[in-house]
């Protein structure tokens, strides 16, 4: 009888422990194993990581994503129409884009933007986002870019005309 208690309660044991083991996330990894018969991933969401304009999955568009401070967006031009939507967005202390060809971060402040091209982001027509004038001019002359603006001089007349409004 003893050893049926040692094993009942080895059992809860094992069971307890294996519930916890499927409830830890571990942070800023992802892997995925497969077999013939069997898969198995394990996937993290980061917070706030959904558009926090038109609420679109940032991180499936890693060469457009683009940041407030923790606040998430799908492209540069989410980010410009939710600036010009709520204005303290453009205190972030951090504002960054991705670079369109060394696709790196990027300072919003920095930033040299085409619009008009015949590039789109995620939503359309986008701020294609350089960190240099030559490179900007670069772009627009092989793309049919139609104007370079800076993001200090981005007003609600250009936020219409880079979205084709």
């Amino acid at each position: 009888m003893r050893i049926f208690f040692l094993a009942l309660a080895s059992a809860a044991c094992g069971f307890m422990l294996s519930a916890c083991v499927k409830n830890t996330q571990v942070a800023e990894s992802s892997t995925s194993t497969s077999t013939e018969d069997t898969e198995q991933s394990t996937e993290v969401v980061m917070p706030n990581s959904d558009c926090h304009n038109c609420g679109m999955p940032s991180l499936e568009y890693p060469k457009w994503v683009s940041r407030a401070d923790d606040l998430y967006f799908c492209s540069p031009r989410c980010l410009m129409i939710k600036c010009m939507k709520d204005p303290k967005i453009k205190t972030a202390t951090t504002m960054t884009v991705i670079e369109y060809y060394e696709t790196k971060p990027l300072a919003v402040k920095d930033a040299f933007f085409v619009i008009g091209s015949d590039v789109t982001g995620p939503m359309g027509n986008d701020f294609i986002p350089f960190a240099d004038q030559k490179a900007a001019q670069d772009f627009m002359a092989e793309h049919k870019g139609k104007k370079i603006l800076r993001f200090a001089d981005l007003t609600q007349e250009l936020l219409n005309e880079a979205l084709g409004r």
